[in-house]
């Protein structure tokens, strides 16, 4: 199962793949190969489309963005939470009082371990969202993708400033 922050780990590997090949001087003649063979429209489609996708991967992370921020803040409340949990379910709380007592037995087992089962469940749950992906991390994703659009889109206006070679 991979998880969201891999995901978009490898979104952004093939993106950036997708911009060494649109920086290659193969790509840089694709733009007049396709004037030349009469396919300036089949080419203009297919780079919009691409540059449609991208547009819409962007938007996508703008939306993304405000929640994982969110998130990252209740995230950080709970990990200190869970380590006063910590704390807390080793009975290192009760010690004192056990001892001020002079109980031998530890009646405050089962509380200890009924907080030490929802500490365990809250870890799990903090490791859980640790996969998801930074804001920070969309955030020059989105940077990226502008980038990407402007290659794509210079590819575009090479098309329409070329003229055919050969002939």
């Amino acid at each position: 199962m991979s998880s969201a922050a891999a995901m978009v780990r490898d979104l952004r590997q093939l993106l950036a793949k997708l911009a060494a090949l649109l920086a290659t001087q193969t790509a840089k003649e694709a733009p007049n190969i396709a004037k030349e063979l009469g396919a300036q429209q089949q080419f203009d489609q297919a780079v919009g489309a691409v540059r449609g996708l991208l547009a819409q991967l962007k938007a996508v992370l703008v939306q993304l963005r405000q929640p994982l921020l969110n998130a990252d803040t209740v995230l950080a409340g709970f990990e200190i939470f869970n380590a006063g949990l910590g704390t807390f379910g080793r009975g290192e709380a009760f010690t004192d009082i056990r001892q001020l007592l002079g109980l031998h037995d530890d009646p405050f087992a089962p509380l200890i371990q009924a907080v030490d089962k929802g500490r365990q469940a809250l870890g799990a749950v903090l490791q859980l969202a640790g996969q998801l992906p930074s804001a920070d991390n969309l955030k020059d994703f989105g940077k990226e993708l502008e980038q990407l659009d402007k290659s794509l889109a210079a590819l575009l206006a090479d098309v329409s400033r070329t003229e055919p070679t050969g002939g």
